[in-house]
């Protein structure tokens, strides 16, 4: 009787690890993309950024824009345009360390935005010709 509830056992446990197993290689894609995505931002914001410029500014998450002004006023510089996300925003300086200055006034990123937008520029609304 004890070889039978043993037996049992481990073919439920057996069972509920294949089924994690599974349920892991469907989400163990997405995660790895998440992570990767993730990196990049964080090496494009820490790499290559410093000196004068035009820059995008990202603000912690469920900031608004006016927290992301905030953030470019504290930094001495100045609004070009909002982001398509409400945490994002387009700013100008021409203070030497602008970049440095925007991630000690609190933003979470600064990429180089010189001559682009990209993704983080706002999308324009199109009027009927």
């Amino acid at each position: 009787m004890n070889k039978a509830l043993a037996s049992s056992c481990i073919s439920v446990i057996a069972a509920g690890s294949a089924a994690r197993r599974a349920r892991l290689r469907t989400v163990l894609p997405a995660a790895l993309l998440l992570l990767a995505g993730l990196c990049a931002l964080v090496a494009a914001s820490l790499t290559g950024v410093r000196g004068p410029g035009t820059y995008a500014v990202v603000a912690p998450p469920g900031s608004r824009l006016a927290d992301a002004v905030e953030i470019i006023r504290a930094a001495d510089g100045r609004l070009v345009r909002p982001g398509r996300f409400a945490n994002i925003a387009i700013a100008r300086s021409a203070r030497p360390d602008f970049a440095q200055a925007l991630r000690r006034a609190g933003a979470w990123a600064v990429i180089d935005a010189t001559g682009q937008g990209g993704c983080l520029a706002p999308l324009l609304e199109r009027t009927p010709s």
